[in-house]
């Protein structure tokens, strides 16, 4: 599956096209920044949409098992509501650039919006995967009097997919970002 946060390889070829016959016309450049921006708007809230029905799914199911009496959901609970308000706090605020600004805006804004998402997701093990993480280490500890062998399997088992998270974001996500934001600075270097 690809990272819909990933430009694909033909987007930044057709862009540069785009962009050198465009060099002329700054009212036509400008207009597929704006495009270029509202393009990667539209996949954060997608992104964004995605996180937040799992994380409801997770609070719904959380508080249900909350109000039964598990304290581990109560946890679970907490944990979740903190990355839902983390990732609302770093999204809040952000607008569109002037419909009548010049292509510089546009693009300015363009790397604003690359640079606080490679912000965002170089630090995923901080503010989302250790929040998580809380909770399946305070089951495991309840668990343990249970089965020390299944409860052992089953923290290394979520260690390897919460590791297997963070280098997905940090390495290959952040990797395709930065790529994207130098290959978008290249194409404009001339203007600079």
């Amino acid at each position: 599956m690809s990272d819909p946060l990933e430009p694909r390889d033909e987007d930044l070829v057709a862009y540069w096209q785009q962009a050198t016959t465009d060099a002329g016309d700054p009212e036509r450049q400008a207009r597929r920044l704006a495009a270029g921006v509202t393009r990667f708007d539209r996949r954060i809230l997608r992104r964004n949409a995605l996180e937040y029905a799992a994380c409801i799914a997770l609070l719904a199911w959380s508080g249900h098992k909350a109000i039964q009496g598990d304290r581990h959901a109560v946890v679970l609970f907490a944990a979740v509501s903190f990355v839902m308000a983390f990732m609302w706090w770093v999204h809040r605020g952000i607008d569109a650039p002037d419909p009548s600004a010049d292509g510089r805006a546009y693009r300015d804004a363009l790397l604003h919006r690359i640079d606080r998402q490679i912000r965002l997701l170089s630090r995923v093990r901080y503010w989302y995967l250790l929040p998580l993480y809380v909770p399946v280490v305070w089951t495991a500890i309840g668990w343990w009097h249970e089965s020390p062998a299944a409860t052992i399997v089953g923290l290394v088992v979520t260690t390897l997919a919460f590791a297997a998270l963070a280098w997905l974001n940090e390495v290959v996500a952040v990797g395709r970002l930065r790529q994207a934001k130098a290959d978008l600075e290249a194409m404009f270097r001339d203007e600079s």
